[in-house]
């Protein structure tokens, strides 16, 4: 499913205006009239329903969806929180028609008492405020229009959005001062990019996509969306299925690099998540130390023998590299360590890995840490590449702050994958999978069961095992993200959020690929 950027709403309306010749009041009571259909399917008839109309389109939207509830039995209650007219003419028009059957008060009219009493006595509570147009702070409002929102939060009402929660950015998943907790979201033509990170999306509730009658297959001939949710249906189309008459040549070799002796567990997990997840031969390279510790607990693998890190030399190197050469996928960097012995070696192996073609590399944990100022390597890159860090992570690869990234993950990850021509996994809630043609797929599964270490792991070696069997890199990284998270939604009900063990995922994974890809 496509997902926009709030900024891009303005255009397809002008669109749909100038080429489609459906004018700006077809389209607002398409908006309204289906946001609610939507309501009446949740809430019944004769509820009590309290409107907040804004001024703009949003607010237009909500006197549409007010006096169709009007007409089909509800007690309708508006609230002007602005106290002015409408801006724009439509807006204007849907008001003046609503307003011949219901009252409206201005909210600087109210008194605080009453204003509470109000709240109290609806089902539900619309708003209709400012929707994908918000840019200000609670500084800007009224305090009336603050009391209102924190009343409102603290009702048994249910609280339903139009289009976006107000306080929202529904571009980068920030939030204001002043903040509308929707338990529903109703938003028009397709999602908003930023409703999938948090902490807008604690704010958003469940969301809902309401059709204004716009075919989203005639729009993309014109628009470039280059946003989408993954789903069940992306991985059926994008994923290579197996067939009876194949064999293990069939689905890829896969060379793991990870793991120590002080983090064994490293790449125990990654090689686990590798076949489970279906590759049909995973080596790992380890020490002998290493290959006791996985070989006790997981028989699938073959190992490749080599020294500890801290003893590599450069025949090491050399020769690891030489046998890279054997396989379909190269994962590196889950627990090898981070010491500072340790990245000048590992920076060595991943700059060669780089210039040869072949293979795609995908770069984890301290493979990412050994890059740390020398991002420019990726440039050189032969090969595809895929990285997956998570903040910190991210941080030391670009050079940009943690709280610089989290304000926009979005812009964050996109610029990188340009920049560097790079896939791009930027983990965490909602995570981001960005690719160096502006492509961006956005995750909705997952949860703080996944907040353990060893998660990231598994989710490497799943992608890097997606891809030995001959996926594209953008497709598997996609397609394992939201297969961990998947799988770690369904786990919770047995084991909980606080229960949940990385090493829970990979049995879960492979059992969720045969479901979903039948």
């Amino acid at each position: 499913m496509y997902c926009v950027h709030p900024d891009m709403i303005p255009k397809i309306d002008d669109y749909a205006e100038s080429v489609l010749k459906i004018d700006r009041y077809t389209l607002m009571w398409r908006a309204g009239d289906s946001a609610a259909r939507k309501i009446m399917e949740r809430v019944k008839a004769p509820a009590r329903i309290l409107f907040l109309c804004g001024v703009g389109n949003n607010g237009g939207d909500g006197y549409v969806a007010a006096r169709t509830l009007y007409c089909n039995g509800y007690d309708v209650i508006l609230i002007n929180v602005f106290g002015t007219e409408p801006k724009s003419e439509a807006s204007r028009h849907y008001r003046r028609q609503c307003l011949e059957l219901v009252r409206e008060i201005n909210l600087s009219d109210i008194q605080e008492d009453d204003l509470s009493a109000t709240v109290e006595g609806v089902s539900a509570v619309v708003e209709a405020i400012a929707g994908t147009g918000y840019r200000m702070h609670s500084k800007g409002f009224a305090k009336e229009l603050i009391c209102l929102i924190e009343l409102v939060n603290k009702s048994r009402a249910m609280r339903i959005a139009i289009d976006s929660p107000f306080g929202v950015n529904g571009a980068v998943g920030q939030i204001g001062d002043c903040i509308f907790k929707a338990d529903l979201t109703l938003t028009m033509l397709l999602p908003k990019t930023g409703f999938y990170s948090y902490p807008a999306r604690h704010y958003v509730g469940e969301l809902v996509v309401c059709d204004i009658g716009l075919d989203i297959k005639e729009l993309k001939k014109e628009f470039a969306f280059t946003d989408s949710v993954i789903d069940d249906h992306f991985l059926r189309t994008a994923l290579k299925r197996r067939f009876p008459d194949s064999h293990k040549g069939s689905y890829g070799r896969l060379l793991l690099v990870c793991g120590s002796e002080q983090m064994p567990g490293a790449a125990y997990l990654a090689s686990c998540a590798a076949v489970r997840s279906g590759a049909g031969i995973v080596s790992l390279a380890a020490s002998p130390e290493l290959r006791l510790s996985v070989s006790s607990r997981l028989a699938e693998p073959i190992y490749y023998t080599l020294p500890d890190l801290c003893h590599w030399t450069e025949e090491t190197i050399a020769e690891l590299v030489e046998y890279s050469g054997k396989f379909d996928g190269v994962l590196v960097g889950c627990g090898v360590g981070n010491h500072p012995v340790h990245r000048p070696k590992l920076r060595k192996l991943i700059s060669t890995m780089l210039k040869r073609e072949g293979a795609p590399l995908v770069l984890d944990a301290d493979a990412i840490n050994a890059l740390q100022g020398e991002a420019e390597l990726l440039k050189s890159a032969l090969c595809p590449v895929v990285v997956t860090p998570h903040p910190l992570e991210f941080s030391r690869l670009s050079g940009k702050s943690v709280p610089e990234i989290q304000a926009d993950r979005y812009r964050a990850a996109t610029d990188f994958a340009r920049t560097y021509g790079v896939v791009v996994v930027l983990k965490g809630a909602g995570t981001l999978i960005a690719l160096p043609d502006g492509r961006v797929y956005i995750n909705k599964t997952g949860n703080s069961g996944l907040a353990k270490g060893g998660s990231g792991d598994v989710l490497s070696g799943l992608i890097a095992s997606l891809i030995a069997q001959g996926n594209a890199p953008s497709d598997a990284a996609a397609a394992g993200v939201y297969l961990h998270g998947l799988a770690a939604d369904r786990l919770v009900s047995s084991y909980s959020e606080y229960g949940l063990l990385p090493s829970d995922l990979p049995r879960e994974i492979g059992l969720l690929l045969g479901e979903i890809m039948q």
